[in-house]
């Protein structure tokens, strides 16, 4: 029921910015194109310089491109070369041994999948509607290293309990739950699997920028969906993007072509399109808002 309740409000949400959401992308278009376009009308200064700022820390620049330009930032990240540089291969394998599987069962007994992502040292990320109670915390388990359905030597399957008692916060309306697993494996499982940072800066994608999802869909081995995910929207909270993702997907990790994390997957619905297409709309809470939300409670 949880689950049904965010994928209305996703839907109900996407349905209200058709028009801002249209213009937006219609300026970018026209941007991309060459026309002298307002680059604030697409993004915020500040939103663009924090995005210019990890780029350049991951990749400076090329000769004649000024980031502190509106429109070369916009450029770089949105009108996309497909050439990526080879780490981007190995970065985004340290960042998918981060996320896990996370299972529990429902308070009428039925299994509940999932998928959740360590953030620090005996933390995990997940979505409110996975895990919205202590109790459906404390009858849950979380599986790091499932790649393969099949016998594989290097896959490394490490499955821990959930310690709610330890640690637990969770949100509704940004649907997230931070939770805590079992203490004894916490400094093995960073060091073995990593973990993902949690930046509260805002700017880490923009409008029609490419993102990545790693996810345990339909609660099986790790699958991605690299690249051909768009974001189509970012307002308030949310961040809306076309991507791959199936049941099980809730709570996986949107992360930018850095692998910085952008916002944790909520839902998603199908939206027919005016030329009577069906398009695949995702939703996920902006990490910036989570982080706010955090802060807050912890405060």
């Amino acid at each position: 029921m949880l689950k049904q309740i965010q994928q209305i409000a996703c839907a109900e949400r996407f349905q209200k910015r058709a028009s801002q959401r249209q213009e937006r992308l219609s300026t970018l278009s026209s941007l991309i194109s060459g026309a002298a376009v307002d680059p604030n009308s697409i993004e915020t200064v500040e939103r663009r310089q924090e995005r210019a700022r990890l780029l350049t820390q991951a990749s400076p620049p090329s000769p004649g491109k000024d980031f502190d330009n509106g429109r070369h930032i916009l450029e770089a990240v949105v009108g996309r070369d497909d050439r990526l540089p080879r780490n981007f291969l190995t970065l985004g394998g340290r960042t998918a041994d981060a996320i896990c599987r996370v299972a529990t069962s429902t308070n009428t007994g039925e299994r509940s999948l999932g998928t959740g992502f360590a953030v620090a040292q005996g933390l995990i990320l997940t979505n409110n509607h996975v895990l919205p109670t202590e109790a459906w915390a404390a009858r849950g388990q979380i599986e790091f290293g499932y790649w393969s359905s099949t016998p594989d030597p290097q896959q490394r399957r490490v499955t821990l309990a959930l310690d709610p008692g330890r640690f637990f916060l969770t949100d509704l309306r940004l649907d997230f739950t931070l939770v805590a697993f079992e203490e004894r494996a916490r400094d093995i499982i960073h060091k073995v699997f990593g973990s993902i940072d949690i930046l509260p800066q805002s700017g880490k994608a923009l409008i029609g920028e490419a993102v990545n999802v790693i996810q345990h869909g339909g609660g099986g081995p790790q699958t991605v969906s690299l690249r051909d995910n768009v974001v189509v929207d970012i307002f308030d909270d949310w961040l809306h993007y076309t991507s791959d993702t199936d049941e099980g997907a809730s709570g996986a990790p949107v992360l930018n072509d850095q692998w910085q994390l952008a916002a944790l997957h909520h839902a998603a619905f199908e939206y027919t399109a005016a030329d009577g297409s069906r398009i695949l709309v995702n939703e996920g809470a902006r990490i910036s808002s989570i982080a706010r939300s955090i802060a807050g409670m912890l405060s």
